[in-house]
């Protein structure tokens, strides 16, 4: 059986191809609904999944992420197991014209927002349905805060409101490949924690496309452009992070002023 050395704070540690599917398998289990995979700089693709590599080695050896380097000396390991190791793409390599790159980096390079201003922007959004239109969510490739209704068609086009939240949820990584997941998760109950919630105790393991009596998922959503990758993003692109996150608590705090209880989904 072909090893691999770890070399860590806490010493060295042998890794094996097996223990590292091992791991693969266990953070689609437990992890993958809760953790951003596209907020490394690289990822391991693996049976059409793609899975942080340090993360990965962390659950395989036991040795905590910061007592071991990341970058070329981790993949290095992946490599020589066999598995294939990406380099994720930044929003730079999405932009076809260097006058659009240039005109990103001008918005990258605004202050940062303020909370309120942005709860009031996300509350003057419309609901769209979700499975049809998420893609047009503005900035939606950057972090963000989404709610979602789940609803009659009434909702469509109609100015989202609290009393209708059926969830709130937060990307740091990227709204749009976030909703993907919560889509992928009411099909087989993973990759996403609300997903799962929904797929469990509402469509009792009834993939979502195949219920019967289904009712439409809503979204809306605003976004915050910045570089959320660990190796680009500056001081100013991590106070934005922070105004991310702490949206999210803000809306939620709103809902509950206003209905009295936080959304439904969002119980643990």
């Amino acid at each position: 059986m072909e090893t691999q050395t770890l070399r860590s704070k806490r010493g060295e540690r042998k890794v094996t191809q097996e223990a590292i599917c091992a791991a693969m398998k266990e953070f689609d289990l437990r992890f993958r609904a809760q953790e951003e995979v596209t907020g490394t700089l690289y990822a391991v693709d693996h049976d059409g999944k793609r899975y942080p590599p340090k993360r990965i080695l962390a659950i395989a050896t036991g040795v905590p992420v910061q007592y071991f380097s990341g970058g070329e000396p981790s993949n290095h390991i992946f490599r020589n197991l066999g598995f294939n190791v990406l380099k994720v793409k930044s929003y730079r390599r999405t932009l076809k014209t260097p006058s659009e790159i240039a005109r990103e980096e001008r918005r990258l390079k605004l202050p940062v927002p303020q909370v309120k201003v942005m709860l009031k922007s996300l509350f003057a959004q419309k609901w769209i349905r979700l499975h049809e239109d998420f893609s047009k969510l503005a900035d939606s490739e950057y972090p963000g805060v989404y709610v979602l209704a789940y609803s009659t068609p009434r909702l469509q086009r109609k100015q989202a409101k609290e009393k209708d939240i059926y969830y709130v949820g937060v990307s740091h990584a990227g709204v749009k490949g976030r909703l993907k997941q919560f889509i992928t998760g009411l099909e087989d109950g993973g990759h996403h924690s609300g997903a799962k919630r929904f797929f469990f105790s509402v469509a009792r393991q009834v993939p979502y496309s195949k219920l019967r009596r289904k009712k439409t998922f809503f979204v809306a959503a605003i976004s915050v452009p910045c570089r959320y990758l660990k190796n680009d993003r500056t001081p100013l692109d991590l106070c934005k992070l922070g105004v991310v996150a702490d949206l999210e608590w803000c809306v939620l705090a709103r809902v509950k002023a206003k209905i009295g209880n936080e959304p439904w989904l969002n119980k643990k």
